[in-house]
């Protein structure tokens, strides 16, 4: 997989200890229902934005920009929010417009 440049506010969840990244797959299992297109999706977590609750998945076909609610519980369709991207492109220049509003 080839390698995002992360600027503030993202960061890469490689820089963390495993068990952040385990905390927030948990809590994204948590609130997803049956109708959400994340539900029973395999997903490798990216990167997260550390100005809010927002977090970057995979599918290593396409890419999720996620925002958490973190309310421990199933949320109603359509939260989490989520938008989602066909190309690694396309995440370089969220990331790098987030980056220049930052």
């Amino acid at each position: 997989m080839r390698s995002f440049n992360f600027s503030e506010p993202w960061t890469d969840i490689s820089d963390y200890p495993d068990t952040h990244r385990l905390a927030i797959l948990k809590e994204l299992s948590v609130e997803l229902t049956e109708k959400h297109c994340l539900f029973k999706r395999e997903l490798e977590l990216i990167a997260k934005r550390e100005d809010c609750d927002t977090v970057l998945l995979t599918d290593n076909v396409n890419y999720f920009i996620v925002h958490l609610t973190w309310s421990g519980s199933k949320e109603f369709y359509p939260f989490p929010r989520t938008q989602e991207l066909s190309s690694f492109i396309s995440v370089q220049e969220i990331l790098d417009e987030d980056a220049r509003l930052f």
